[in-house]
């Protein structure tokens, strides 16, 4: 199997041509799928997956190509290892910043598949605590993490874009050993990876596995916050209000506790 940067979409079409067909998709994140000698996938992100036997893969890639319909230089083959990286708590007011990294081979991601690991944000707490703990078992991670005063300090000298190329790039540079293709789940001024593109952890395990341990790691330094401030500080940015007032009510500083670049941290301090 082959994933490939989709260049003309309607030049998949010419599949037909070589005895695929266009069949039912089989979830959202697809928008055409062709089969017959050989698997081809197109997903809504551009991303174009191409399954078979070896001598189909290259058959139907060297096509594709030929066409025009993908760039031959934009591909992963998913034969070879795969660092993922991905980071938590950038939207949230509480907590700083945590961004995790997984490196896994064929053999790897497979068990990642049947341990059932798939982004963070469609499992609860508890299914993020036990896939933890599986992941770690399975396949080699790295993690950084910032806590809100090493945040905001960061923030405020380099700016988030920097701080998140940073992040990403070390949790990298943890894991590499022969120069493997790393996978980013694409944000705003992105510079690194080899691979960038939005809701890489719905395409890549890697990536899926890695949010699972930022978002882990998310969750046990609010938690940590939390005990310091005394009382239960929320994830998120929708209803924090109250917290944020509780915090200056009690003579916290919010920026051991909070984003102090966020709108409503703003306005909590100007009260």
């Amino acid at each position: 199997m082959v994933v490939l940067k989709c260049k003309d979409k309607s030049k998949l079409k010419l599949l037909e041509r070589y005895g695929l067909r266009k069949v039912a998709t089989r979830n959202e994140y697809e928008e055409v799928r062709y089969s017959g000698n050989g698997t081809v996938i197109l997903y809504k992100t551009g991303k174009v997956v191409v399954q078979g036997r070896g001598s189909q893969v290259a058959q139907l890639e060297a096509m594709l190509i030929k066409s025009g319909a993908i760039n031959a230089c934009q591909f992963v083959d998913v034969d070879q290892t795969i660092i993922g990286t991905d980071e938590a708590l950038k939207g949230d007011t509480f907590g700083g910043l945590v961004v995790a990294g997984v490196r896994a081979n064929k053999k790897q991601r497979q068990l990642l598949l049947k341990l059932g690991v798939r982004d963070s944000k469609l499992l609860h707490a508890k299914q993020v605590s036990g896939l933890f703990k599986a992941i770690l078992k399975s396949v080699p991670w790295a993690k950084v993490e910032l806590a809100p005063e090493e945040y905001n300090a960061s923030v405020a000298e380099q700016g988030i874009t920097e701080v998140l190329n940073k992040l990403h790039m070390e949790c990298y540079e943890q894991l590499k050993q022969d120069g493997e293709v790393h996978v980013v789940d694409k944000f705003p001024g992105c510079r690194v990876g080899n691979v960038v593109i939005p809701h890489a952890e719905s395409e890549f395990v890697e990536v899926a596995a890695a949010s699972i341990i930022a978002r882990y790691f998310a969750i046990k330094q609010i938690k940590q916050l939390s005990k310091e401030a005394g009382f239960e500080l929320p994830m998120g940015s929708t209803h924090v209000g109250s917290a944020l007032r509780t915090l200056k009510e009690k003579g916290m500083e919010l920026r051991r506790f909070a984003k102090i670049g966020f709108r409503n941290v703003g306005v909590t301090k100007d009260l």
